[in-house]
C-alpha cells in the first residue's frame, strides 16, 4: 500500500486548462473523493495518476517515488472504470485472473489468490459463469475483484456505481467500503455523486474549472464550506447576499445585513476581514413557521411564501419565494400538516447554521 502525493500538477488541451496547479495528497490505506461537475479535472487528475496520461508541470508521488515518467503497466495501480471492461468471451475465474497473467504469476499462486479475492467480494460458486449471466451488481464485485487482486500500491475508481440502479448503488455502497476497509488499500474514486462521495470517503476532494476548490472531511466540508460553489455542490444551500461593508464580527459571533434589508446572525464566523461576504444556510437547519407563531428568542427570522411542496415519502421539500430569490427547506414527514401553497411563513434558524463566506 502507499501514500499518493500531487503537487503542483498542471494539465492544458490546446486552450483547454484541465488541471491548474492542483496539489493534495492521499494518506496510506485512506478513502478519498475527488468530486465535481463535468469538465472540473476529476479524471483529468485520475488519469495523470495513473499514468494514463501525464502532467505539463508538477510532479506525482505514489508510496514516496516520482511516477511522472512511469508507464501506467508499471505503478502498481488497480484500476476500475465505470462500464467494468470485462471480457464477454472469459469466466468470472479467467477475467480476474488476467491481472495476474499477465504478470506471468505462477498457476498455483494464481488460483490461491483468485479464491482469496472471489470470497472477499462474495462471488464463490460463480467462477465458472460469463459476463452475460451476471447482474449488475455481480459484474462491479468482477472489476473490483480483478483490480485487487494483484495486490496494488493504490485502487483508483472513475464512477465505479453510475450504471446501477439507486438500491443496488447504496447497497454496493455499504460492500466498496467493507472491502476497502478489509483490503486497507488507498483508494481514489471519481464521482459527480455528492452522496456517494460523503458516504464511502475519509476525505473529499472538490475541482472546479481545474481547480482544487476545498479538500477535507466530508463533515468539516459540508458543514463549513469555503466558496459558493462548494456550498452549493457538496448538498443544497440556500445563499443569501448580503450589502458590501454590512459584516459587523464580534465576540461572541456577527451580524450581516442582507441585500434585502434584513439582519441575520452567525456564531463563530470563520471570515474575519472581508467586506464583500455571502452567506449561506443548510435547508435541512431550516425550518417553518405558521407566520402567526412566535419563534424562540435569539432564532433567525425571515418572512416569506410558499410557492410549492414536494412530497418525497419520508420528507418534504418546500420552495419558497423571498423577495426575488427562491430558498429551500427540507422537512421530515412526522405526519404534521403540509403548509399550504401561497401560505405565508417564517423561516427560521440558529445562528450557529449561518455559514459566512467570501462572495
Amino acid at each position: 500500500m502507499a501514500a499518493i502525493s500531487v503537487n503542483g500538477v498542471s494539465r492544458q488541451f490546446g486552450s483547454f486548462r484541465a488541471l491548474d496547479n492542483v496539489s493534495i495528497d492521499f494518506a496510506d490505506g485512506g478513502f478519498y473523493a475527488l468530486l465535481g461537475p463535468s469538465g472540473s479535472g476529476k479524471t483529468t487528475l485520475l488519469r495523470v495518476i495513473a499514468g494514463f496520461d501525464f502532467p505539463d508541470t508538477g510532479t506525482i508521488t505514489i508510496g514516496g517515488e516520482s511516477v511522472e515518467s512511469i508507464p501506467v503497466e508499471k505503478r502498481e495501480v488497480g484500476l476500475m472504470f465505470q462500464n467494468y471492461a470485462l471480457f464477454p468471451h472469459m469466466t468470472v475465474y479467467d477475467n480476474i485472473a488476467f491481472a495476474l497473467t499477465v504478470r506471468h504469476t505462477a498457476r498455483a499462486e494464481i488460483r490461491s489468490r483468485v479464491h482469496e479475492v472471489l470470497e472477499l467480494v462474495r462471488l464463490q460458486g460463480l467462477e465458472s459463469r460469463k459476463p452475460a449471466e451476471l447482474s449488475g451488481g455481480q459484474k462491479q464485485r468482477v472489476a473490483l475483484a480483478r483490480a485487487i487482486v494483484f495486490r496494488p500500491r493504490v485502487l483508483l475508481l472513475d464512477e465505479p456505481l453510475s450504471a446501477l440502479d439507486k438500491s443496488l448503488r447504496l447497497e454496493m455502497q455499504v460492500e466498496l467500503k467493507r472491502i476497502q476497509r478489509e483490503v486497507g488499500i488507498t483508494t481514489l474514486l471519481v464521482t459527480h455523486d455528492q452522496e456517494e462521495a460523503l458516504t464511502l470517503s475519509d476525505r473529499i476532494g472538490i475541482l472546479n474549472h481545474g481547480v482544487l476548490v476545498q479538500q477535507g472531511a466530508p463533515l468539516d466540508i459540508y458543514e463549513h464550506p469555503a466558496t459558493p460553489f462548494a456550498a452549493t455542490f457538496l448538498g443544497d444551500a440556500n445563499l443569501l447576499s448580503a450589502q458590501t461593508g454590512s459584516f459587523l464580527p464580534g465576540a461572541g459571533g456577527c451580524s450581516v445585513r442582507l441585500q434585502s434589508g434584513s439582519t441575520i446572525q452567525c456564531d463563530n464566523p470563520d471570515v474575519l476581514d472581508s467586506r464583500d461576504i455571502v452567506c449561506a444556510v443548510r435547508p435541512e437547519k431550516m425550518h417553518l413557521l405558521r407566520s402567526d407563531e412566535t419563534p424562540e428568542p435569539g432564532m433567525n427570522t425571515l418572512s416569506a411564501t410558499v410557492v410549492r411542496h414536494i412530497f418525497a415519502g419520508s420528507s418534504l421539500s418546500y420552495e419558497l419565494a423571498w423577495h426575488d430569490t427562491t430558498l429551500r427547506v427540507f422537512a421530515q414527514n412526522n405526519g404534521a400538516p403540509l403548509f399550504a401553497e401561497g401560505s405565508p411563513v417564517t423561516i427560521v434558524w440558529h445562528p450557529s447554521h449561518t455559514i459566512v463566506m467570501n462572495a
